[in-house]
């Protein structure tokens, strides 16, 4: 049996907000799983919606999509920033909240 909950993924978040002083995203749970030896770290991914939820909620509903293309406004709302690769989705990701993601 794996063990970690959708309060230890909120209580872990807490603790990152406060030292890093900005919202916190990840895409994995660190929990324990029960063996005949003895407890032992295991890392649950956490499905994609949930933290594409987290990101909208941290970021007051970014990333947006217009044309299939995920956005973010930029330039205080006055213009867009494409966010059309996986490498521009993370850089943004990295200016707008503290990131954990395990691959």
């Amino acid at each position: 049996m794996t063990t970690g909950t959708d309060a230890a993924w909120k209580k872990e978040a807490q603790k990152t907000e406060t030292r890093v002083g900005r919202p916190f995203v990840s895409n994995v749970i660190d929990a324990t799983r029960e063996t005949p030896d003895g407890p032992i770290p295991v890392t649950v991914y956490r499905p994609i919606n949930e933290v594409a939820d987290d990101l909208r909620a941290a970021t007051g509903g970014e990333p947006r999509v217009a044309m299939g293309i995920p956005f973010a406004l930029a330039g205080g709302g006055k213009s867009l920033r494409w966010l059309e690769k996986p490498d521009s989705m993370f850089a943004w990701m990295h200016e707008s909240v503290a990131v954990r993601w395990a691959r």
